[in-house]
C-alpha cells in the first residue's frame, strides 16, 4: 500500500520486514509502495529505543532570521555598516574567520537579516525606451536617408575598448563610414558626420540620443 498517508506503524512494519530478511529490499519497497531512496531513509533514521524517529520531521528551516539572537544581528548590522559593499557570503566568512563566540547563521539568513534591517537598497529597474521602428520617410533612391549608430564595443589587444560608429545609406545599404573611438561622444559623431555631409541626403536617423 503506498504511503500517501504514512503512519509510524507502517514504517515500523517495513523496518521489521527488512530485518527479517525473507524478502529482498527492492521487493519490500515495491510491496510498501515506496522508492528505494525512501526505504533507505527510514532504515537509517530508525532508532529502536525511540519510535518517534519514524515520525515526519518539520520541514521548517533550522535557521530563521527572526530567531537569530539580537547579539548576532547587532554584529552583522555593524559589520555591514562598516563595509556596505560586502554581501551575505563575505560577511559570514569574515565572522567565521575571526572565530566569534556565537553560531554564525547561513548566508541566506544573513541576507534576510540585512533586508529586514533596511541595509539592502532596492534595485530600481531601468525602464528602456523602445526605439522608433516606424519608417522615417519613404525611400526610393540613394542618399535620401542615412542611418548613424554605434555598434556596441569590443576589446582591443591593448585591453582598451573600441566603440565602432557606422554611417549607412538606407536605400543601398552602402557603408559610408566606419570609425572607431575609445568612447561614445557627441564631438566624435559630429566630426564623422561633417566629413560625410558632402553627400546629398534628404534625412538622417539615429537611435542614439
Amino acid at each position: 500500500m503506498p504511503w500517501t498517508e504514512t503512519r509510524p506503524m507502517q514504517r515500523l512494519d517495513f523496518i521489521r520486514a527488512c530485518h527479517a530478511g525473507t524478502d529482498s529490499f527492492s521487493a519490500l519497497c515495491r510491496l510498501f509502495g515506496i522508492s528505494r531512496k525512501t526505504g533507505y531513509k527510514w532504515l537509517q533514521r530508525f532508532d529502536p529505543s525511540d519510535l518517534s524517529s519514524l515520525s515526519d520531521r518539520s520541514r521548517a528551516p533550522c535557521s530563521h532570521s527572526r530567531t537569530v539572537p539580537d547579539e548576532v544581528v547587532g554584529h552583522l548590522t555593524a559589520l555591514r555598516q562598516k563595509h556596505p559593499d560586502w554581501g551575505p557570503k563575505k560577511l559570514r566568512m569574515w565572522l567565521l574567520n575571526h572565530h566569534v563566540d556565537f553560531t554564525v547563521p547561513a548566508a541566506s539568513t544573513v541576507g534576510d537579516i540585512l533586508k529586514r534591517e533596511g541595509l539592502v537598497p532596492d534595485r530600481k529597474r531601468k525602464r528602456r525606451t523602445p526605439g522608433n521602428r516606424r519608417p522615417l520617410t519613404s525611400i526610393s533612391e540613394n542618399n535620401q536617408v542615412w542611418s548613424a549608430d554605434f555598434k556596441g564595443r569590443f576589446r582591443l589587444l591593448s585591453r582598451e575598448y573600441c566603440h565602432p560608429f557606422t554611417l549607412t545609406d538606407n536605400h543601398s545599404r552602402y557603408l559610408l563610414s566606419c570609425r572607431g573611438t575609445d568612447r561614445e561622444s557627441e564631438p566624435f559623431v559630429r566630426h564623422c558626420l561633417t566629413e560625410a555631409f558632402p553627400g546629398v541626403r534628404s534625412a538622417g536617423r539615429s537611435e542614439n540620443r
